[in-house]
């Protein structure tokens, strides 16, 4: 189709040189169409006049005669050259009408396959917008399912980072917990080993209050067993 359009449009630059010559000429066929008339005329006047003359050739002179004949004749051959550029004006004239219809042709096919490609154009650009807009249709959808996703899988971290702060805190207080625990086991240990020294000390007070308690006993019961030899001792 593109070739076509190239020839055709070199057709009607061509078409257009011819009808711009052929104006041309048509101007110097107009320009040149009064003398005709003028000289058809001049030529009819003259015949009017030799034949109004005729009765008066008999006065005219052989020169004057001459003069006359050769004029008559220049007038017949400028008559006959101009009717030969009036015909050839009126065919560059037919030329040119030929012309114009074929340049009017030319252009209604110019058009109609201006009218063919631009129709052409405008398919294949709605079919070029169809598709890219379904493209984006499915992107769109595509961003929509994937922004979905992505809401979801930050929910789902927000509650695993949710449930990993709560453990970290469980943790931080077990740990707490077990430093406690530890700190207590310690302190038990260290009441543990001070009861058990305590218990010691207290075995060995008792020990030695229970041989303190004998010996008190033992020196008591003395002092008795003393005191009645002496009151027998003493005199009355």
């Amino acid at each position: 189709m593109t070739l076509a359009v190239g020839q055709i449009r070199a057709l009607l630059e061509e078409n257009a040189l011819a009808m711009q010559e052929l104006h041309t000429t048509r101007v110097f066929a107009t320009a040149t169409e009064v003398p005709p008339r003028h000289t058809a005329a001049a030529s009819d006047s003259s015949s009017d006049g030799a034949s109004s003359a005729a009765p008066r050739s008999e006065a005219l002179t052989n020169p004057e005669a001459a003069a006359l004949r050769r004029e008559v004749t220049a007038l017949q051959a400028e008559v006959a050259r101009m009717r030969g550029e009036l015909e050839a004006a009126h065919q560059r004239s037919a030329t040119i009408a030929e012309c114009q219809r074929k340049q009017s042709e030319m252009h209604a096919m110019l058009l109609r396959s201006a009218y063919d490609e631009a129709v052409e154009a405008r398919d294949e650009a709605r079919e070029d917008t169809a598709r890219m807009r379904a493209q984006l249709e499915q992107r769109t959808s595509e961003l929509a399912a994937a922004q979905q996703r992505a809401s979801l899988q930050w929910q789902t971290m927000e509650a695993e980072m949710g449930l990993l702060a709560a453990e970290g805190r469980t943790a931080r207080g077990e740990l707490l917990m077990l430093a406690r625990v530890e700190r207590l086991e310690e302190y038990a240990e260290a009441a543990a080993e001070r009861f058990a020294a305590l218990q010691q000390e207290h075995e060995d007070l008792r020990k030695k209050h229970s041989k303190l308690l004998r010996a008190t006993r033992r020196s008591r019961a003395e002092e008795q067993t003393a005191l009645p030899s002496t009151s027998m001792m003493l005199p009355a």
